[in-house]
């Protein structure tokens, strides 16, 4: 079993061109891993292209309303 731990990830709060504005970073608690599951440590995560479309509303794979959100499509 794991303990109970924190990770940090970015929030998208808002849609606008200005990055630094639209994403925070956020803590949350790590839950265990389901039995079907394994928990990967990341020490780095990348922002890529895509990631930055949806920060400044380029994208349509979160819809308008659908604010705040997690971001990374690679690593969650």
């Amino acid at each position: 079993m794991i303990n109970a731990e924190k990770y940090k990830k970015l929030l998208v709060n808002k849609y606008t061109n200005d990055i630094r504005d639209s994403a925070s970073i956020v803590e949350e608690d790590l839950r265990p891993p389901n039995e079907d599951e394994i928990l990967i440590k990341n020490y780095y995560s990348g922002v890529n292209a895509t990631d930055m479309n949806i920060m400044t509303g380029r994208s349509s794979i979160f819809p308008k309303d659908h604010i705040p959100f997690s971001l990374g499509l690679e690593v969650k």
